[in-house]
């Protein structure tokens, strides 16, 4: 605390009181600087202040933080530029849009002289009120030259995006089979066949045949067709026949 005062000599104890509860209250609050004059770290409070000092125009309570930012960021820029195409793109940033400029001379045909066409719109294609509508205007009146005519058109910005991935897994697969007797000519029979596009699939199967089987002309064991990225396959095949 500094000890030094503004108050003559003659001051009043009262007086001296007083000073020194603002003096205290000073040098107890938090220094502003250097983030007072920067919109992109002052405090939110301090924002509508900010806004006022750089003259802006139009301003809104209830926009988001960050278009508030922004506008403020933007005024001073704004203003340099007025009446070029850089400072109507500006004008529409300040409300979080993106914009492109035809000038007359630009047009198909050609337009009339000192007219040009403003194409918005919102970042996160974001839907558009009225009210909204009514700032974009005082937006490109305060941006533009006083000769100028324009026209303003809303566009919707739709992005897509496809995306394909996959993932390359060795398959696993065990068999177990023991044959016991003589197995003599047979139809063909085959045991389980899969065919899976799963992310993940596991088949145990225990099939135990015991018996007298005819003419064996061929026979086939665990299949296996998948399209998942694992797949297991666990087969306890164990014929037994009598010849």
């Amino acid at each position: 605390m500094s000890e030094y005062s503004v108050l003559p000599d003659n001051r009043s104890r009262l007086e001296s009181a007083l000073e020194l509860a603002f003096t205290d209250l000073l040098y107890a609050s938090e220094n502003p600087y250097p983030t007072l004059l920067d919109p992109a770290r002052v405090k939110k409070n301090a924002l509508p202040y900010l806004a006022q000092d750089r003259g802006v125009s139009e301003w809104n309570a209830a926009a988001p933080e960050s278009e508030q930012r922004q506008t403020v960021t933007n005024a001073w820029k704004i203003r340099r530029l007025a009446g070029t195409r850089k400072g109507l793109i500006l004008a529409m940033d300040s409300l979080e849009y993106d914009a492109e400029v035809t000038a007359w001379y630009e047009m198909e045909p050609k337009g009339l002289p000192y007219h040009f066409e403003l194409v918005a719109w919102k970042r996160r294609n974001a839907g558009v009120s009225k009210d909204m509508v009514r700032r974009m205007l005082a937006h490109v009146e305060g941006a533009k030259s006083e000769r100028d005519t324009y026209e303003l058109i809303l566009a919707v910005a739709v992005r897509a995006g496809l995306a394909l991935s996959a993932v390359l897994s060795r398959s696993i697969t065990v068999f177990d089979r023991s044959y016991v007797g003589d197995i003599v000519k047979s139809p063909a029979p085959s045991a389980h066949v899969c065919v899976a596009g799963a992310h993940c699939q596991i088949v145990a199967t225990e099939n135990i045949a015991s018996g007298v089987l005819p003419d064996l002309t061929a026979c086939i064991g665990g299949f296996l067709a998948g399209g998942a990225a694992r797949a297991y396959l666990f087969s306890d095949f164990s014929p037994r026949a009598i010849a």
